[in-house]
């Protein structure tokens, strides 16, 4: 090395005078290079042990860090502050980001290590980097709903709105007004989950396409469609398919259809509590309900809660439904034994008042 050149890495050790920390970094490349050590040790004396013993310690808790038997927030506030320290914190857990000093949270280096781990974390940095195109892309392509934790500029930006609902559909409620009515963003965020439908604008609530897309992703997204939509046989028709508990959502026409009700009950049997008290009382919709559920039951007409039939397909679906059916079915013993015959299991559900009942029913019919 040239004399020039250690005059000059002199005065840049002289100008480092004042900041002690910047010794200790400097000491890493001073280990590598003899001069810089001849240089370093005539300068500043026993500062270079000191230096190395904190390398040391510094490694010490990186080292923790890496196992597991530290965290961010166990230790002084120094390490805190210490940008080796928090990056390899970030880098095992992007929450610890919490933890860091005011000055690495606005590090881009720190956070961008940070929010690849999990996007979330976003809600730790600073005010300037929540407002960065690539900070804020990379975290919302970990998590979409940390779109909520990015400044107002993003959510109005389209790639990024697009990149956040593509992840999580529900980070449409972040987006600003103007992309909750852009029909492509809109449409990519029902698809990855239809329920996003409830953070649309209310023109894209009553678009066919839209709300269709919706109700076949999750079928209860019906309740967030428009009034016309919720009327439209299509669409009601496929969002009872996916749930047969998004017939509550429907106009009251359509929960009074009959070939829409029985597709619903024969795959949810307890959808019957959201049909029309005309169906409640029909005896093939109830049938097909009970069979499917026998606590279904409880929605069905007084008529047909008294009717053997249906009770008895009802009991054998589930016989704990035994504590729901009528005072009259409960005091008529042959229809009790008959139960009993058809599954034995049945008795168990029978209270001890109606065991005794049906002990003295048999003992008189000997």
């Amino acid at each position: 090395m040239s004399s020039e050149n250690m005059d000059v890495n002199s005065k840049e050790l002289e100008q480092l005078g004042q900041e002690r920390k910047k010794y200790y970094e400097l000491t890493l490349l001073a280990r590598v290079d003899e001069q810089y050590i001849l240089t370093f040790k005539k300068y500043y004396g026993n500062l270079y042990e000191e230096a190395l013993d904190f390398n040391t310690r510094r490694n010490d808790v990186i080292d923790g860090l890496r196992r597991g038997d530290d965290q961010l927030f166990e230790l002084n506030e120094g390490w805190k502050g210490d940008k080796s320290v928090v990056l390899e914190a970030v880098s095992y857990d992007g929450n610890q980001l919490a933890d860091a000093t005011e000055k690495l949270k606005d590090n881009y280096t720190i956070v961008k290590k940070a929010v690849s781990m999990d996007g979330l974390t976003l809600r730790y940095a600073s005010e300037r980097l929540r407002d960065d195109d690539n900070i804020v892309e990379k975290a919302v392509s970990m998590d979409g709903l940390t779109l909520g934790y990015a400044s107002e500029r993003l959510q109005d930006d389209d790639n990024i709105v697009e990149t956040a609902v593509s992840e999580d559909g529900l980070a449409l409620r972040c987006a600003s007004k103007r992309l909750q009515d852009n029909d492509e963003i809109v449409e990519l965020a029902v698809l990855q989950n239809g329920l996003a439908l409830r953070y649309a604008s209310e023109r894209l609530q009553d678009n066919d396409n839209i709300v269709e897309t919706a109700v076949n992703e999750d079928g209860l997204a019906l309740q967030y469609a428009s009034e016309r939509l919720q009327d439209d046989d299509n669409i009601v028709e496929t969002a009872v398919r996916m749930n047969g508990l998004a017939l509550q959502y429907a106009s009251a026409r359509l929960q009074d259809n009959d070939n829409i009700v029985e597709t619903v009950v024969s795959v949810d049997g307890l959808a019957l509590q959201y049909v029309s008290e005309r169906l409640q009382d029909n005896d093939n919709i109830v049938e097909i309900a009970v069979r499917m559920n026998g606590f279904a039951l409880q929605y069905a007409s007084e008529r047909l809660e008294g009717n053997k039939r249906i009770v008895r397909f009802a009991v054998l679906e589930n016989p704990v439904i035994l504590k729901y059916i009528t005072d009259e079915l409960m005091e008529d013993a042959e229809f009790l034994l008959s139960l009993i015959d058809l599954d034995e299991n049945v008795i168990q559900f029978i209270s001890e008042e109606y065991i005794d009942f049906l002990r003295e029913f048999y003992k008189n019919s000997l």
